[in-house]
């Protein structure tokens, strides 16, 4: 469990577009597509993710967030 706290601590050295950039690869990675976007809605401070498989959107909906009190998103 001390590599999960190794990289929590790196996420959070990084610049918003390098967040970005790390989570639209790990989407890529895991989905196996290189069909992935993130949507920024207003004023909910996350981005949603749009992720595409042969040509159809992903159903799921995935929410990344940096706030602390994500719980409640």
């Amino acid at each position: 469990m001390e590599y999960i706290e190794e990289y929590a601590n790196f996420i959070e050295t990084l610049s918003e577009d390098s967040f970005n950039r790390l989570v639209v690869e790990f989407e890529k990675e895991y989905w196996e597509t290189n069909d992935v976007s993130l949507i920024n809605g207003p004023y909910d401070g996350g981005n949603d993710v749009r992720v595409v498989i042969d040509k159809q959107d992903l159903k799921n909906t995935i929410q990344i967030t940096v706030q602390k009190n994500y719980e409640k998103k």
